[in-house]
């Protein structure tokens, strides 16, 4: 099977998930090749997170919506489904204040 990503065309989803689990260790290391948010901001959102909007958008991937809001990490809750149709479990996702 081949697993079409980007430009390129991988022969299995072996391909993808390496690129997956490269890009984890690279995060995981404090060096990923993207612009990425402190160590101390990770570190706070992993005891809490204090978004300030949800937003509901679609599944695709052209546009990551923390971009166009120019919002950092835990500044958004982002539920992405395809077709912006909200579900139930959907809706349960979004955080009350």
């Amino acid at each position: 099977m081949r697993v079409e990503h980007g430009d390129s065309i991988a022969d299995s989803a072996d391909d993808p998930l390496a690129r997956l689990t490269e890009g984890n260790v690279r995060f995981l290391r404090g060096k990923p090749r993207r612009l990425l948010t402190s160590k101390a901001v990770l570190a706070d959102l992993a005891h809490a997170q204090r978004p300030y909007a949800a937003i509901l958008g679609c599944s695709g991937t052209r546009v990551r919506p923390g971009l166009l809001f120019d919002a950092g990490f835990g500044d958004l809750c982002i539920i992405r489904v395809a077709g912006n149709v909200i579900s139930s479990a959907a809706l349960g996702s979004i955080p009350r204040a």
